[in-house]
């Protein structure tokens, strides 16, 4: 059975909030985890991305959409090692409802779908890290043209999002031979 996850640094989360606050600061973690911590030369290993309000107070976040991994939207989704920045075309899905949620202290969600990857050489044996930052900026500009009309009531949600900057644990892949 394979190991469900390999971390080797302790999580670092950083969060900002408004200066005028008046509740206690937030705090969202994000943490990747693998079923597949060693993979053979060429394969892919699965990674989840899942965010965690370790927090005092319930947020307000956006799950990764078209664009995130081009920093063409909020949230900033930024792989290391760097992912790929070869973007095809210039459409971006529209922001829908189910795009924009609450946390409350404790809660976890999982993310997926527009995360993108790292960039790994999976052909080189030998120990890989990654880790990623989400990057939640209420009042971006989305860029892109949407392939559709962005949900109005969603978009106004993400524009009273909560601000966080949170870098993952550091995941290890092993590739052998």
């Amino acid at each position: 059975m394979p190991n469900r996850t390999i971390l080797t640094l302790p999580l670092l989360a950083i969060a900002c909030t408004s200066p005028s606050a008046t509740h206690a600061p937030t705090r969202v973690a994000v943490l990747i985890t693998t079923t597949t911590s060693k993979v053979k030369r060429g394969e892919t290993p699965q990674l989840e991305v899942t965010l965690v309000n370790e927090g005092a107070s319930p947020v307000t976040l956006v799950a990764p959409g078209d664009g995130s991994e081009f920093g063409w939207r909020t949230p900033i989704v930024a792989w290391q090692p760097t992912a790929p920045t070869d973007r095809t075309c210039g459409n971006t899905n529209p922001l829908t409802a189910d795009e924009v949620f609450e946390l409350r202290p404790g809660e976890r969600r999982r993310v997926s779908g527009w995360i993108g990857k790292p960039r790994l050489d999976l052909q080189a044996p030998g120990r890989h890290e990654v880790s990623v930052t989400y990057t939640n900026e209420p009042g971006r500009t989305f860029e892109g043209l949407p392939l559709g009309v962005h949900d109005a009531e969603a978009m106004r949600r993400v524009r009273a999002s909560t601000p966080v900057v949170a870098k993952s644990n550091v995941l290890v892949i092993e590739v052998v031979e």
